[in-house]
């Protein structure tokens, strides 16, 4: 969980994901599930990297380390799984 509070302070380092008024952890999570989406499908990690900006390389490869499952119920819930994860740690840190 550490490591996830890190990745997600960092993110949250990038202007583009801060509010006004705070932090858009609804954009982070989203993000995150999108990631794991295309983990799911299948698609090499070294052009998702090549597609993102260097700040979310490290959301990337915590994606990359987690099981690719061929049913597409499995898919869903890793998907579920990975994305209320970000949501998670960016709302506890949001909350500090």
């Amino acid at each position: 969980m550490k490591k996830v509070l890190f990745i997600t302070a960092l993110l949250l380092s990038t202007p583009a994901l801060a509010e006004d008024n705070g932090l858009d952890c609804e954009r982070i999570s989203i993000l995150a599930g999108k990631i794991m989406e295309v983990r799911q499908a299948g698609y090499p990690m070294s052009k998702i990297r090549a597609d993102l900006e260097a700040v979310w390389h490290p959301m990337i490869t915590d994606a990359y380390r987690e099981t690719r499952w061929s049913t597409d119920s499995r898919k869903q819930r890793e998907i579920e799984k990975f994305t209320n994860k970000y949501a998670l740690a960016c709302y506890e840190y949001a909350d500090k």
